[in-house]
């Protein structure tokens, strides 16, 4: 039995994550079909963990090539559960496997058979139609163990493949033509935008979205990086990919004061979104959306074909071409959890 703290497992190895190897992990989760293989991956998933449970240790299972990663946590009246790492989000996948018909039978049966240390399981970021899906759903019937599915969730994601014109004519005229308006409004009011080289990125920047945020609208409502989770969630994401060279950031200036930045990576030649925010002073001038167009226009000249930017609401779908959809199923009593 592995039992560090008061968790313990027979199947399952519970680790510090200090001590686990993400690099390894990572790598696995790149080549796993029927993912979001960068919100999977701990620049994502480990820093939403590190923010929103920071003592929550690890529950590793392996299987030939398949591995499962969840973070160990109890609720107020003792029942156990394992979650995904970004379980504030459910868009990562805790479940990875290169060869999923051959080797996920065997890591769902290990994961099953630890149910007698725990009551809940989530395992959450798996696309519709995929082998990954499939095989899972049939893993889970093999059980008398109660299984269902969460409501999916849904990714806006812009297509950037055919470069900035044609992601521009696939808008419609009116946003078209507010975007139009809001780039004269800028260019009058003398904004300049940088696409930060890797050099200028490092952790002081954070001081810099802080001191940005604080003036936006966000911290005017103590929400986004004004609240310390969210504000350790970007700490640590900025780090991790900065590590990796996967950070990207714009940053707008008025008279060489930083007045809005957008925030994200890239990986496997797509972009996710992290933070952005800017001046509520500029709002009228339409700063947030030319934000959102030189990161676009910075991204295409990279190379980049997919901007992901984040849940889907409505003001999000104006920029983007598709949904990314995954859904996640909860294994375990649920209704015994309040």
């Amino acid at each position: 039995m592995k039992s560090p703290g008061d968790f313990t497992l027979q199947r399952g190895e519970v680790v510090r994550a200090q001590d686990f190897d993400f690099e390894s992990f990572d790598a696995l989760l790149a080549q796993t079909e029927g993912i979001d293989a960068f919100c999977s991956s701990s620049p994502w998933a480990e820093s939403c963990r590190r923010a929103f449970m920071p003592r929550a240790p690890l529950a590793v299972y392996r299987h030939r090539t398949a591995m499962a990663v969840f973070a160990l946590s109890r609720t107020p009246d003792g029942l156990c559960m394992l979650l995904p790492l970004d379980a504030t989000w459910t868009l990562g996948s805790s479940v990875a496997a290169v060869n999923p018909r051959r080797d996920l039978p065997g890591l769902v049966r290990d994961i099953l058979e630890d149910q007698v240390h725990w009551d809940f399981c989530i395992l959450s970021g798996i696309r519709p139609h995929s082998i990954l899906r499939r095989t899972l759903t049939a893993a889970l019937w093999q059980y008398p163990i109660p299984a269902g599915q969460t409501v999916p969730a849904r990714r806006a994601v812009a297509d950037l493949s055919g470069g900035f014109d044609a992601w521009f004519a696939r808008r419609s005229s009116k946003f078209r033509a507010g975007i139009r308006r809001d780039e004269r409004q800028v260019q009058a009011a003398n904004i300049d935008f940088e696409s930060l080289s890797l050099a200028k990125i490092d952790e002081r920047l954070m001081d810099v979205f802080h001191e940005i945020e604080a003036r936006s609208w966000k911290g005017f409502a103590d929400t986004g990086i004004s609240e310390q989770r969210m504000a350790d969630f970007v700490a640590s994401f900025l780090e991790r990919t900065r590590a990796r060279e996967q950070t990207r950031v714009v940053l707008a200036y008025d008279d060489g004061l930083p007045v809005g930045f957008v925030l994200g990576a890239v990986f496997q030649g797509g972009y996710r979104g992290a933070q952005m925010s800017f001046d509520d002073r500029f709002r009228k001038l339409g700063l947030g959306n030319m934000l959102q167009v030189h990161m676009i226009r910075s991204l295409i000249d990279e190379g980049v074909h997919t901007y992901d930017l984040g849940s889907s609401m409505p003001y999000k779908l104006r920029w983007a071409d598709k949904e990314d959809i995954t859904s996640s199923f909860f294994v375990g009593m649920l209704h015994r959890l309040r």
